[in-house]
């Protein structure tokens, strides 16, 4: 038997709440919580929806069925765009254009999905406020950087669980619209227009443009430093050119004419999949639909390779629309072209539905350790955000408790990665294990916050985190993310990640600052093969996942903490974690030629 009837809120917008006091009100989530205070919040009862990924089990069953949809879209998108735009290029190369976008949106909207398909069946909802899909207007999203802004406005979503509650029909009675247009967050569009005409990054930039090359090995935004990059550079093509990033700054206008063209729909196509044929046409960002022969033309007058021998970054094939379609072209000519691994997310974790999609459209993909076989597209490498460099600690400093704050809205499908409601009683976890610190101790603690980014969407939620940490009893110090990590690692005796997918966690292990995995852990986070490597952390005090043992262990071991970190058997088992997920080389400029020069051959 159904519940009783619940007055849907979806978002952490206050126009969508009720006007008059309601009994039964139905959040969708935490994040409608995340920016309305509290004193608002009293005027009503309400209940939170259990979060679908909370379940492992479901998480991972999903990423498998997420997998295959992305592959189906990927196909049926690139049918669509070779309609709109009246070409016949193969669905790689539109895969390289679209895939960052495509499968972060894939995701994203998938858990808008389930969230209302678990509402519908179990609950009978009254009503919900909506509004106009057709609205849009500066929601829609000019590129992927812009998208994941919009992901995270509660605008941005309250439309797209809008489309939702009328598509799945979850009410019996009207939608109420809001009358009232929801404002779309500006930081993109600011950003964009206000890019200094002159710069030293434009005259260094005008300088290196002589050393024009052919067909070179193209390098961009590796992990190495400048210096480093150019002297690969140098050893590749002879000469010390750093290849740069170019933007495009033009804020496009949506024609809603070029996107009244459909997807191909098929009978096999299931409830999710029409859903999101129906809404794609709609919310595509405009770099791909208005602005496809603009940035063409843009990449043609760029100074870089005209003929590549080579394709290498570690960053810009995620951010970078300019590069992606530029090296899109150059896919077309056979050009090999290889990503090296960006960050902690991709290994280590069982699944991590984003990053497997990521290495597949590769020709090569550069891992920081030991995790292929030979004849694979994964090619076994080394850990070059962290090898060359130097980082110091204090073994009198202080213990550094490092955050891995997930989003409010949910883009990633990455096993053993927390949900925002998770990451609540996450907290209550570390709390555990900081109230029971000798006081002499506590004092010397912080919590670094996690959440970087800037703007409009993310300016409240910043505090929304560190408010989760206020509490007058622990008084625990807080370390906002803009304090340099180097200074505040440079000021710590310990570093304890709180998220198996940090990336922190495998540069400070490879650059051998003592370090404590603690979380919430369970074998279903990781493969089978790694089991017995992280009971081998566990037992050797690299990883735990009780408070109580790790505030004993730190209680005991305080003022000794470089003394195990440097114990015969500690470095052992760091060693033979390193190996396989964050290695160092010895050689690491020379090796970083010879793997390219291994594939261009």
């Amino acid at each position: 038997m159904m519940a009783k009837k619940k007055f849907l809120i979806t978002t952490s917008i206050k126009e969508t709440f009720p006007k008059y006091k309601k009994k039964n009100i139905l959040l969708a989530g935490e994040w409608c919580k995340a920016d309305i205070n509290e004193k608002y919040l009293k005027k009503y009862k309400f209940e939170i929806l259990p979060y679908h990924w909370d379940s492992e089990t479901k998480k991972a069953r999903d990423s498998i069925y997420l997998k295959k949809i992305y592959y189906k879209l990927e196909r049926d998108l690139s049918i669509y765009f070779n309609k709109v735009h009246r070409t016949k290029l193969p669905q790689r190369y539109w895969s390289i254009i679209i895939s960052p976008w495509l499968s972060s949106f894939i995701i994203y909207f998938y858990d808008k999905y389930s969230i209302i398909k678990k509402i519908k069946n179990k609950y009978k909802t009254v009503n919900a406020k909506t509004s106009d899909l057709n609205n849009l207007g500066k929601l829609i999203p000019q590129n992927w950087l812009d998208a994941q802004f919009k992901f995270q406005s509660h605008q941005f979503n309250h439309y797209i669980f809008s489309f939702l509650i009328k598509k799945l029909s979850i009410n019996e009675n009207k939608n109420i619209s809001i009358k009232k247009n929801l404002r779309s967050n500006q930081s993109f569009q600011k950003n964009i227009k206000n890019v200094p005409k002159y710069s030293l990054k434009k005259i260094f930039r005008f300088i290196l443009d002589f050393f024009k090359s052919k067909n070179d090995s193209f390098l961009i935004n590796s992990n190495l430093s400048s210096i480093n990059e150019m002297l690969v550079n140098f050893l590749l093509n002879y000469n010390f050119k750093k290849n740069q990033s170019y933007e495009f700054n033009k804020q496009l206008k949506v024609d809603k004419n070029l996107r009244n063209s459909r997807l191909v729909s098929s009978k096999r196509d299931d409830e999710f999949i029409k859903l999101t044929k129906d809404i794609l046409p709609k919310i595509i960002p405009a770099y791909y639909l208005e602005g496809y022969k603009l940035i063409n033309n843009f990449c043609s007058n760029l100074p870089w390779s005209s003929n590549p021998k080579l394709i290498f970054t570690s960053r810009n094939h995620i951010t970078d629309e300019v590069f992606n379609y530029w090296s899109a072209s150059h896919s077309l000519k056979k050009v090999p072209i290889v990503y090296g691994q960006h960050g902690g997310s991709f290994f280590i974790s069982k699944y991590t539905l984003e990053r497997e999609i990521e290495i597949n459209r590769a020709d090569k993909f550069l891992a920081w350790g030991k995790v292929s076989t030979k004849g694979e597209k994964i090619l076994n490498f080394y850990n070059d955000k962290s090898s060359l460099k130097t980082q110091s600690y204090d073994p009198h400093g202080k213990i550094n408790i490092i955050q891995g704050t997930p989003r409010k809205y949910q883009t990633t499908c990455i096993s053993g990665q927390l949900s925002l409601s998770q990451f609540k009683k996450n907290i209550i976890f570390q709390k555990n294990f900081i109230s029971r610190l000798k006081k002499i101790y506590l004092k010397n603690t912080q919590i670094r916050l996690y959440y970087p980014h800037a703007g409009i969407v993310f300016s409240k939620y910043q505090n929304f985190e560190k408010n989760l940490w206020l509490e007058k009893r622990l008084a625990v110090k807080i370390e906002r993310s803009n304090v340099p990590i180097e200074k505040s690692i440079n000021e710590s005796r310990l570093l304890i990640h709180t998220a198996l997918e940090s990336t922190l966690f495998l540069e400070a292990l490879n650059l051998n600052i003592p370090s404590i995995l603690f979380m919430d852990f369970n074998n279903k986070f990781i493969s089978k093969k790694d089991i017995n490597l992280f009971k081998s952390l566990k037992n050797q005090g690299l990883m735990y996942d009780n408070p109580n043992d790790l505030a004993e262990f730190i209680n005991l071991n305080y003022k000794n903490i470089d003394n195990w970190w440097k114990s015969d058997n500690t470095q052992k088992t760091l060693r033979r974690f390193c190996d396989l997920y964050s290695s160092r080389n010895s050689k690491p400029i020379k090796t970083f030629k010879e793997t390219l020069k291994k594939i261009i051959q």
